[in-house]
């Protein structure tokens, strides 16, 4: 938990950039002191005190990549300056990126696609220090048969896999897992995806599936592949999601 929490502030803190034109009525409202009320409701009494804040700007009409930079982004960097000055306790800070990413989950369905990420394109890769890729060799070609566009990204670690696919636009990342040793880069792996690929299918398969298929839905992807059956029945649905142009 420890790990996936530094994740969070890790790729939320550095996250900036200019925002998408937004409409010119709205305002992002983000001060240095709302952004020190989130930051202590993040780590409040209140299970649900940050979520209301955020459900507030949603009704504002303040486009998600503005909550994230403007809002959470900064709040993140703050529950990390608090901690490093220790002017609270690392379970404090635990707990209050673990409520920026439920917000996220909460939230996620608000991103719009954009018209590229429409394409029926999928980019796959091994968890990094995952040694077996016969699984996700397989699954690419799959997709690969039936007419997407496909990538494979092979023996790259975290930081440069997590690079590669926030820079890439295809709307599916396929990633395989064959066990336990691997668990732990694959939910850190996840977490960095959903704070740069928010509107990404995750899909994972791989071996892991067969022992420990309810540890890896604890990771939150999208959707699981056990099997080659599963992984057409997917590809329907996801066909049915992503017409061919």
């Amino acid at each position: 938990m420890e790990l996936l929490a530094r994740e969070i502030i890790t790729r939320l803190g550095n996250r900036n950039g200019p925002l998408p034109q937004a409409d010119p009525g709205a305002s992002s409202g983000a001060n240095p002191e709302m952004i020190e009320r989130l930051a202590e409701a993040l780590i409040g009494d209140d299970d649900a005190e940050a979520t209301r804040m955020v459900f507030d700007l949603f009704d504002r009409d303040i486009p998600l990549e503005a909550v994230y930079l403007d809002h959470l982004a900064p709040a993140a960097r703050l529950l990390g300056e608090w901690w490093s000055e220790d002017r609270t306790p690392f379970t404090d800070v635990t707990i209050g990126t673990g409520r920026i990413y439920a917000i996220m989950r909460t939230f996620r369905t608000h991103t719009a696609q954009h018209p590229e990420d429409r394409a029926r394109a999928a980019i796959f890769a091994p968890v990094p220090g995952e040694a077996h890729t016969l699984g996700v060799t397989m699954a690419a070609d799959l997709f690969r048969e039936r007419g997407w566009n496909v990538q494979l990204l092979l023996g790259h670690n975290h930081d440069v896999l997590v690079e590669r696919l926030a820079e890439d636009r295809s709307p599916v990342i396929g990633l395989s897992c064959s066990g336990a040793k691997t668990m732990e880069p694959l939910a850190r792996l996840i977490v960095a995806l959903r704070i740069a690929r928010p509107t990404a299918h995750i899909l994972v398969g791989g071996a892991a599936m067969y022992g420990f298929a309810s540890r890896v839905r604890l990771t939150d992807p999208d959707s699981t592949i056990t099997d080659m059956q599963s992984a057409k029945l997917l590809l329907e649905k996801l066909e049915a999601r992503f017409p061919a142009r």
